[in-house]
């Protein structure tokens, strides 16, 4: 018995009374034996359907060489996310620890300081315009 179904086209008009699309395929099992007969509803003539009317599968290219059947792959798939996800979690709460610490260890700006610096750094701005002044 072969492995493949076999394929066959519907034909376009009946070949006694010319009427298209009302054909179809009949199969009948009489002891053990199979036969195909074309039948149309318009005229209920049968005729046989030939071995030279089947047609060749028309799938070409290599065929699926994966061992894995796709839901196993999707798992899989789906495993390697969530350690990828787990790993990356974990650097995350590295990275932010790291953070911490360096944040408890910078010592703020206080405001005298900053008024202090802001004050130092006018008097160098007018000091650089009395001497672009005294050049010109």
């Amino acid at each position: 018995m072969p492995d493949n179904p076999a394929l066959f086209r519907v034909p376009a008009r009946c070949p006694f009374c010319g009427v298209s699309g009302t054909i179809v395929a009949e199969t009948t099992i009489s002891g053990g034996e199979l036969s195909l007969t074309w039948c149309c509803r318009t005229c209920q003539r049968e005729w046989p359907i030939a071995a030279e009317e089947q047609e060749l599968e028309r799938r070409a290219g290599n065929p699926d060489t994966r061992t894995l059947p796709r839901r196993e792959r999707r798992a899989h798939v789906l495993e390697t996310k969530v350690v990828e996800h787990q790993r990356l979690q974990v650097r995350t709460d590295q990275l932010k620890m790291e953070h911490a610490a360096l944040s408890r260890d910078l010592v703020p700006f206080s405001q005298p300081d900053h008024d202090r610096h802001n004050a130092h750094l006018a008097h160098h701005q007018r000091d650089l315009k009395r001497h672009k002044k005294r050049k010109a």
